[in-house]
């Protein structure tokens, strides 16, 4: 019986978490990091606003590091973007006071062959943009996936499955990207 509880006790915690909608739930960040240290609490189709509600469940792992991404299923619900914006932000602010490093990623871009789409991109511009401003401000990390995914404000269609969603090589992409800033942070 003494074996079976040490073997517990010897378990590591989660150095690295995520929080998202479906493009953090579809990755296997596991795999992509070649890391077991990882806790991901993504749901698809969720908005932030009700990220921002379960937050507590990622800053209850105590992770050192958290990625943050969402905000284009708020844009598709009509939800204003300075309300995903300061949702975004509650997220972040809290797992700063307990320690985390909040690491705040750019929504992405969609598609935008279709008409109505290039106005979702426009909102994902602005949300950016303020995400960015203030990650600047207030000397928190931030994430510009679309810089390498996307192309014109619309992701490129060598990195996507659907318009909207990642393939392999977009998470490729992106797990590089993280990977250099947990090497920033020693994690």
């Amino acid at each position: 019986m003494l074996a079976l509880f040490s073997s517990f006790s010897n378990q590591p915690g989660y150095q690295v978490a995520f929080i998202g909608d479906s493009l953090t739930q579809m990755a296997d960040w596991q795999t992509l990091l070649d890391r077991r240290d990882i806790f991901k609490y993504a749901v698809n189709g969720d908005i932030t606003a009700n990220m921002k509600k379960n937050v507590d469940v990622v800053i209850n792992k105590k992770p050192n590091i958290c990625f943050i991404m969402g905000g284009i299923n708020d844009i598709g619900m009509k939800i204003p973007v300075d309300e995903v914006f300061a949702n975004i932000r509650h997220m972040a602010v809290k797992m700063k006071s307990w320690g985390i490093v909040p690491v705040i990623q750019s929504t992405l871009f969609i598609q935008a062959e279709e008409a109505w789409y290039v106005n979702w991109n426009d909102q994902v511009l602005q949300l950016n943009k303020l995400l960015e401003d203030y990650c600047i401000k207030n000397e928190m990390e931030y994430l510009d996936l679309n810089k390498i995914l996307s192309e014109n404000k619309s992701l490129k269609s060598e990195y996507s499955l659907d318009g909207i969603h990642l393939n392999r090589y977009g998470y490729l992409i992106w797990s590089a990207e993280i990977k250099k800033v947990l090497s920033k942070y020693d994690i």
